[in-house]
């Protein structure tokens, strides 16, 4: 016990400085221990504040992100949809029958077409790629929905949270310990994996994959589409032979010559009481050639019919006509309507219009006809190709016969032409006061049946059967060729030519069958049916037998331009 008395007071020196240092030692463990401490939390700090101004900006790219996508397909479906949709071009290429008949007051309409077409495919060219994009996508099963930028987070974070797992895993069996910063870290990236999840539930939904084939259908029908406008034969191509045909009009209509003749013609079918002083106005696409020497009745040359400088047929030969050729249109005699008789009666011989007929047809009917225009001749081949976008309607061994009458012509393919030109078919009242041309008859010639092959193309068992060259016989009384034989002739009417009525001569339809009546006989009618007054009832109006044609008429336009 001394001896340790001694030892300390000998020793005291150092070991007050061993015990002060060793306080000092502790003292500044415990700093360097509050330093560690204090960095450590300035990096969780700092660390949790870029992992929030991270998941900050990501979850508002995310949103932009899911915007932008969901505008894009957005603005691939306007594109298909609204500035070249398929309703929207097949319209416009429909439309085209909107735009006739071929008038000089329906060329506003035209020009707007054009300009709707230009302007829709315009936008058509700038989205030409999606629509084959979209195709192609389709077609290989590719046009899967896009993976957003809250898609590849959430992908991000289930990886890094799989990993500190596995990871803190190892160091569990290693060493027995897990320590608190693994748990919180982990519970962090659990918590950031939520939120992605729960943007991604209210994320804004764009769906690529056309499920039923709507935007694939879409671009096919807009494309096949696009084919009907732009196309060879196309809608495109027919409105811009429409505008050519008003230009020609107006080019031909506006010359000098054809300014003189009408102010010429005006005055005279004016002054000649055999049109009873009717004011005639220019009729829009018809020139005049002058009065008929032969008939005193005004005669008219069809522009869009003829060939381009073919309009004025020139000189008639003796029997009032014109040469017909292939380069010449229709002529059109005016006639002056008026009261007249059509119809047959069974009775009295003496008396006008006696023919043998069944008692249903045994009718005279008195009636008002206006003046109306009524062809020189049948519409030739020729005439039919020029109206009709170079499609020439004939059987296949006339083709080529281009003076020929037009053949095998049914009444819907008839009426659908020449409602494209301000022409019709006519009635039957028409057609009957056009071919008797004053007479009351059975033949527009007379009685004696053994003159008819002057006049007429029909069966005769001296000469070959067929049809034969349009104004190869004599005229009628109106300068009108082959109203009997060569081809039968279409009219409007349906029923039994029953109560015509005043005006243009037509009988109401009845509405029960789709069926019309041909006038005239043909080539191989006997002549006792090919007469002024008989009639083929019943024919189908879509039958285009090789027998059948038809004789275009027109209507005047009266008191005001350009009204009928």
């Amino acid at each position: 016990m001394n001896r340790l008395k001694v030892a300390v007071k000998r020793h005291r020196l150092s070991i007050g400085l061993s015990v002060v240092t060793i306080i000092m030692g502790i003292m500044m463990l415990q700093v360097r221990a509050s330093e560690l401490e204090a960095t450590e939390n300035a990096k969780k700090a700092e660390r949790a504040a870029h992992e929030a101004e991270w998941a900050r900006k990501e979850e508002s790219a995310a949103r932009l992100g899911a915007l932008a996508q969901r505008d894009e397909a957005q603005a691939l479906l306007e594109k298909v949809d609204i500035f070249t949709s398929e309703a929207r071009l097949r319209n416009l290429a429909t439309g085209v029958n909107g735009l006739y008949p071929i008038a000089l007051s329906g060329r506003p309409a035209t020009v707007q077409w054009i300009h709707e077409v230009d302007q829709l495919f315009e936008k058509a060219h700038e989205v030409a790629g999606s629509f084959l994009s979209v195709r192609r996508e389709e077609d290989s099963g590719e046009m899967e929905r896009p993976v957003s930028v809250l898609h590849e987070r959430l992908r991000v974070l289930r990886e890094h949270i799989a990993r500190d797992e596995g990871r803190v895993g190892h160091n569990l069996v290693k060493h027995f310990k897990l320590s608190d910063h693994d748990i919180l870290h982990i519970d962090q990236l659990k918590a950031q994996a939520h939120e992605v999840e729960l943007a991604i539930v209210n994320e804004p939904r764009v769906q690529y994959r056309d499920q039923e084939g709507t935007i694939k259908a879409t671009a096919n029908a807009i494309i096949d589409t696009i084919r009907l406008i732009r196309g060879k034969h196309g809608a495109m191509a027919e409105v811009k032979e429409i505008i050519a045909s008003l230009d020609r009009i107006e080019e031909v209509s506006s010359a000098k010559k054809a300014q003189e003749a009408w102010a010429k013609c005006i005055k005279e079918v004016e002054a000649d009481p055999v049109y009873g002083g009717l004011k005639l106005v220019d009729q829009e696409g018809l020139l005049p050639l002058g009065k008929n020497p032969r008939t005193g009745l005004q005669e008219f040359s069809h522009i869009l019919s003829s060939a381009p400088g073919a309009e004025w047929p020139g000189e008639r030969n003796p029997n009032g006509g014109f040469t017909v050729t292939k380069e010449r249109g229709l002529i059109f005699v005016l006639l002056p309507g008026g009261k007249t008789q059509v119809g047959v009666q069974g009775r009295d011989p003496k008396k006008p219009l006696f023919g043998k007929v069944g008692a249903k047809w045994g009718q005279v009917h008195t009636l008002n006809l206006d003046p109306f225009f009524a062809s020189k001749y049948e519409l030739t081949q020729a005439q039919w190709g020029r109206l009709n976008r170079g499609r020439v309607q004939c059987f296949s061994a006339n083709l080529g016969r281009h003076t020929w009458p037009a053949d095998s012509v049914s009444y819907v393919q008839a009426e659908s032409l020449m409602s494209k030109y301000l022409m019709e078919v006519p009635s039957c009242a028409q057609w009957e006061y056009a071919c008797r041309g004053g007479t009351t008859t059975p033949w527009p010639f007379g009685t004696n049946k053994r003159d008819i092959a002057k006049f007429a193309n029909i069966y005769d068992p001296k000469i070959p059967v067929g049809i034969r060259n349009v104004g190869g016989k004599l005229p009628n009384n109106f300068g009108l060729f082959d109203m009997i034989g060569n081809v039968q002739e279409w009219t409007t009417d349906q029923i039994p030519f029953d109560h015509p009525r005043s005006g243009d001569g037509k009988v109401p339809d009845n509405g029960e069958r789709e069926v019309r009546q041909i006038r005239g006989g043909g080539y191989a009618t006997d002549p006792n049916s090919a007469t002024s007054f008989n009639a083929m009832v019943g024919i189908a109006e879509t039958d285009g037998a090789m027998p059948n044609g038809f004789r275009p008429i027109r209507r005047l336009f009266l008191a005001t331009k350009g009204k009928k």
